[in-house]
């Protein structure tokens, strides 16, 4: 019989435990001035009421993934949620409208589907005039599905920017399960619209496919679909928060799946904050794409565990501290780190915990928070190392 050692002798004095119970505990707090959407565990997209939190569900395999936490996104590409209205459809190709992607609205079934031009005689399918910000990063995505008999699996994503250069997507591989795809890119000084396109490499490429929710948004990663119709449509951040106070000594342990792209902004899985002084001193943790190490923040108690692109990996992290002895440690799997060059006492009357967000509601996490657990009283290295393993 093996033996596993190193968890902790407590049980933790809070514990949210999304992923396993696909729950939501009613004692969080729920912002968000808008709908949004996310997946069911049957596969089905689904939209969810403003102010109410989100669970949300792997499309491919159907495992609960946890806490769903965005940011504000806009859907600049109109009849998203409507694909057979609004996108031009090149006369070449044979196009019919299916009913209800996954719950969604209605996508385009496209058989011939061949080359990228969008010339009269194309057979490809595009949206026109989408509004860019010049300068800034976007990402264009969209959900397909190779048909069965396909002659060729092979697709791509172009957009034309208004000064007639392109960008293009390498080769994009279907497979008969519904995934999303996506093209991030950096819009052009001085372009203000573009053209979305969904054609394949070349003439030698010819598809039949499943088409739908395409979205174009400003930010570095596709996030969860925004329906759209005839205009564009703003989602609202997500703001959540528990209240629990922290204890002087003890520990918070989380896991993080479904997480976009931390490499070029702080992602927080959690802060920890007095509501009755904002001004004061908190803790937290988040994922920093500045460089590729663990370091410590300079306010008291926070730390960042630096990882650069964590593409969907489930992955742990883990801050015990000691306010007494002045003493605090982070743990990603097998890395531990230690404040040894200058500790810090641990603020007091930490009372609120938010949710995938830093206090100053930005650093929005871009994923799901599986599970998320505070423990009072001493966790020892090793512990907080097999609690993140």
């Amino acid at each position: 019989m093996t033996t596993i050692t190193d968890f902790p002798g407590i049980r933790p004095s809070l514990l949210l435990d999304f992923a396993n119970s696909g729950r939501v505990d009613p004692r969080i707090s729920c912002v968000r001035a808008s709908t949004a959407t996310c997946f069911a565990p049957d596969g089905k997209l689904r939209t969810v009421a403003n102010n109410a939190p989100r669970i949300d569900f792997d499309l491919a395999s159907g495992a609960c993934q946890g806490l769903l936490v965005e940011e504000t996104r806009t859907n600049l590409l109109t009849y998203a949620a409507d694909m057979s209205q609004g996108w031009v459809k090149g006369s070449a190709a044979q196009w019919s409208v299916g009913t209800g992607f996954n719950g969604s609205g209605n996508h385009v079934r496209v058989l011939g589907l061949r080359n990228y031009s969008i010339s009269p005689d194309a057979a490809c399918i595009y949206n026109t005039s989408v509004p860019v910000v010049a300068g800034t990063r976007h990402v264009f995505s969209m959900y397909l599905r190779l048909l069965p008999d396909s002659p060729s699996n092979r697709v791509m994503l172009r957009v034309r920017q208004s000064d007639g250069s392109n960008i293009y997507s390498p080769p994009l591989i279907l497979t008969d399960r519904w995934a999303r795809y996506s093209l991030a890119l950096t819009i052009g000084e001085g372009i203000t619209f573009v053209a979305a396109i969904f054609g394949t490499p070349g003439d030698t490429d010819v598809v039949n496919c499943e088409i739908a929710c395409g979205q174009f948004e400003q930010g570095e990663f596709a996030t969860s679909f925004i329906p759209t119709i005839s205009t564009a449509v703003t989602r609202a951040a997500d703001l959540l928060h528990i209240d629990h106070t922290l204890p002087p000594v003890g520990a918070v342990v989380a896991s993080v799946a479904g997480l976009a792209l931390a490499n070029t902004a702080n992602a927080y899985i959690w802060s920890a904050h007095n509501p009755a002084d904002t001004n004061a001193d908190h803790a937290y943790a988040y994922f920093s794409g500045s460089n590729n190490r663990t370091n410590w923040w300079v306010n008291k108690g926070g730390v960042g565990q630096s990882g650069g692109n964590i593409a969907g990996r489930p992955l742990g992290i883990g801050m015990s501290f000691d306010a007494t002895g002045k003493a605090a440690a982070l743990a990603a799997g097998s890395l531990i780190t230690k404040d040894t060059t200058r500790p810090r006492d641990f603020p007091a009357n930490l009372s609120q915990l938010r949710l995938g967000r830093s206090i100053s509601n930005n650093g929005f996490l871009g994923g799901c928070i599986s599970r998320l657990a505070v423990y009072s009283g001493r966790i020892t290295d090793a512990q907080l190392q097999r609690l993140t393993a």
